[in-house]
């Protein structure tokens, strides 16, 4: 025989589960506060609670996902939209394609290394549409070009002549 949740238990579940005390709860579904703590020893309701208050759980971490992409995927159009904006400052045009790469090559400890320094090991430019690539490969060009120049690697010359 299966034993089933009367409609006053599953209203009284439905209101405990919006947050409402056990008092108030046991009034809406009719039934006194006495009967309602005997309710909740029943592993019938037990389990219903649990499973409601597991279902409000997934149901609020699919919210916070949720609005925590969306806004993930509008700053990230910022970062774009201020790396390619020629008016912006160097300074934070600098920072943008600063805040790309580490997003997109993250320094890796290479412990082949006798010295245990960071090494780079590249971008997988695979994660990019050709759009985002058609942004983004120009910028980390400029950014290699003058990390060369400052490290004495190439001369302005030399890169009149590669031109």
């Amino acid at each position: 025989m299966t034993v089933e949740l009367t409609s006053a238990q599953l209203q009284f579940i439905h209101e405990r589960s919006s947050g409402r005390s056990i008092v108030d709860a046991a009034k809406i579904a009719g039934v006194s506060e006495q009967t309602a703590h005997r309710w909740l020893k029943l592993p019938l309701v037990q389990e219903a609670l649990a499973g409601t208050r597991q279902e409000i759980k997934e149901s609020a971490r699919e919210v916070i996902i949720r609005h925590y992409t969306k806004a993930l995927d509008a700053s990230c159009q910022v970062v774009v939209q201020v790396a390619m904006d020629s008016e912006s400052p160097a300074a934070a045009r600098l920072k943008a394609v600063q805040m790309i790469q580490d997003r997109v090559a993250p320094v890796v400890t290479d412990v082949t290394t006798q010295n245990d320094a960071p090494v780079h090991h590249g971008i997988d430019w695979s994660i990019f549409t050709e759009h985002e690539l058609s942004i983004i490969q120009p910028i980390f060009a400029q950014a290699e070009e003058r990390r060369r120049i400052e490290q004495g690697e190439t001369t302005i010359p030399q890169l009149r002549k590669q031109a």
